[in-house]
């Protein structure tokens, strides 16, 4: 016959049950760790050898001799004007961002902006029209000091349409806000919308005009 108290038995079980809850809390805190550790390790690897792969293509085509500083808009020469804003952040820690704000119907820049990390950029004079975004990372500039030398990729966002004027004859107008990191964690998304869509694009069509 079981002679056990269940007071002390109960104890017993809510001991053990704790010391379990302990250790697994204990493995998935060192699991959260080693993982944490290694990607820092292959982000680190990613940034040496794109440093690399960058100072070998300075020893073959000059970079920019005088980089532009934040928010210098890089082309074309007079910036667009309307009533719509466009609102950008580099959330990146490494590398520098470019985003080109591009003619739907004629692939032309109409806006191009340098942003370092951590920073971000805000213009409100964009007109009506249809516009995609094109946006890199990357470091050196090369020498028309208005593209990446080498950047790590370039992406396309989908088009977006600005109006001033709606159906019903009232004024509006459009607030477009982008976050983003050469992680694509944020992807891009609309200040008031939903996910954007986007695809890869080449460094030369990043570099046209």
């Amino acid at each position: 016959m079981d002679q056990r108290d269940p007071v002390t038995s109960e104890g017993s079980s809510y001991v053990w049950r704790f010391i379990w809850k302990c250790v697994l809390l204990l493995i998935v805190c060192i699991g959260g760790f080693w993982m944490t550790k290694q990607v820092d390790a292959d982000r680190k690897a990613k940034r040496a050898e794109f440093l690399q792969r960058e100072e070998a293509a300075s020893q073959r085509f000059p970079p920019c001799a005088n980089p532009p500083e934040f928010e210098t808009f890089l082309e074309p020469e007079a910036p667009p004007v309307g009533i719509h804003s466009l609102h950008i952040r580099n959330d990146d820690s490494f590398y520098n961002l470019i985003v080109k704000v591009r003619d739907y119907t004629t692939d032309r820049a109409v806006a191009s902006f340098f942003i370092p990390p951590h920073l971000s950029i805000a213009d409100e004079t964009f007109p009506d029209g249809s516009y995609y975004l094109q946006y890199g990372f990357g470091g050196k500039l090369d020498i028309s000091c208005k593209n990446f030398l080498t950047p790590i990729w370039v992406i396309q966002l989908s088009m977006k349409e600005l109006r001033e004027n709606t159906q019903d004859g009232h004024k509006n107008w459009e607030r477009l806000e982008y976050n983003f990191t050469s992680a694509l964690s944020s992807g891009g998304r609309r200040y008031r919308s939903s996910q954007q869509y986007y695809h890869w694009v080449s460094a030369e069509d990043f570099r046209k005009p």
